[in-house]
């Protein structure tokens, strides 16, 4: 009886010794391959319903981040979604410091282009409000604006920072207008699924890409045409709940 119960006591103590020498999902870093019912960027304005964009997700310990690029033969958006984690720690928030302008400088697709740049906006959405900004590509003849937004903010980080954060563009066809009314229309068909769209996902952890398709993964958000170099971006921050003069990985 006695030597039953030591073989179970092994085996049990064998199998935690695989469980605490296995990696765990949020302990892992790098990119994911992601299918579009886990996508969490949502584009449903008028000439983009139905269109599934190509998608690129980074995950860290501390943040996960969402590429998307929503195109069709009316026009172009390019968007990217930080999100700050809270796997191990509620006090993380993000350090979002981009502005409409920032952003328009992001983006190979704008790289060496003349461009012509108007004034920012606000606009309310309803779920959380847009700054957003026109702004020509001469060279390619396009109407095109930058926005950006952020949500939930953490009212015990000091420097009061949000948890989640939008920001990209949209261009218009070469040679077509953007009216004001069309740009609204944008940015009130933009959506998040988890925040102002349902969510159906069935992988919340999203199990990390096998090594050969990383780099794959990270060139679909950085390289070529669209993409920005800045892709995965470094926000997330981990703050004092006490006020004791740290900042960052250091609390």
């Amino acid at each position: 009886m006695f030597g039953n119960r030591l073989g179970v006591g092994v085996l049990v103590a064998g199998f935690l010794g695989i469980a605490a020498c296995a990696p765990q999902p949020a302990a892992l870093e790098g990119y994911r391959a992601i299918s579009d019912a886990d996508g969490l960027l949502v584009l449903d304005a008028a000439g983009f319903k139905g269109v599934e964009p190509k998608r690129v997700t980074h995950v860290e310990p501390y943040q996960r981040q969402e590429y998307a690029l929503f195109e069709n033969p009316g026009g172009r958006a390019e968007i990217v979604l930080v999100r700050a984690r809270h796997y191990y720690l509620d006090n993380v928030s993000l350090n979002f410091s981009l502005i409409t302008s920032d952003v328009i400088g992001l983006w190979n697709a704008f790289k060496g282009k003349r461009l012509e740049v108007g004034e920012a906006s606000r606009l309310g959405a309803g779920w959380t409000t847009f700054w957003m900004r026109p702004f020509k590509n001469s060279t390619d003849d396009q109407a095109c604006m930058a926005f950006t937004a952020d949500w939930d903010v953490h009212g015990e980080d000091e420097l009061l920072r949000p948890d989640q954060a939008l920001f990209g563009y949209y261009c218009a066809a070469p040679g077509r207008a953007l009216a004001e009314t069309a740009a609204e229309a944008i940015i009130d068909g933009i959506g998040v699924r988890g925040v102002n769209r349902r969510f159906r996902g069935k992988n919340p952890q999203l199990a990390m890409a096998p090594a050969a398709q990383q780099e794959p993964l990270a060139r679909m958000a950085r390289d070529g045409a669209t993409g920005t170099a800045s892709f995965p971006f470094n926000m997330a921050e981990v703050y004092s709940l006490h006020g004791e003069g740290c900042s960052g990985n250091d609390c």
